[in-house]
């Protein structure tokens, strides 16, 4: 979803970011490593994983496609609170969120 989202954005991110174009086809290889490699699930996890880094930058992009920016920060915090949630939740195995 979020690659969708970003490639409907793709200029007005362009704009802001000059690595942009090389974040989203990085995460294209990672999109399609795992899909590729699916006859190998431990590589193609792996993979996808090594490509997916940019995915935290990315989320961060978020914020050029939202006005107000007040509104945009808000977005991009609750994003990062829901993803360390689920992390939390497999690290130390605190439930913050009904899974």
């Amino acid at each position: 979803m979020l690659f969708l989202y970003l490639m409907y954005f793709y200029e007005t991110i362009k704009e802001h970011n000059r690595y942009f174009p090389l974040m989203m086809k990085i995460l294209a290889i990672s999109i399609f490593s795992f899909t590729a490699f699916a006859f190998l699930p431990v590589l193609a996890n792996r993979l996808s994983y090594l490509f997916r880094i940019v995915t935290i930058v990315l989320f961060c992009n978020i914020y050029y496609t939202i006005r107000p920016k007040w509104v945009a920060m808000l977005v991009v915090v609750l994003i990062a609170l829901v993803y360390m949630a689920y992390t939390f939740s497999y690290i130390f195995g605190i439930k913050l969120l009904p899974v």
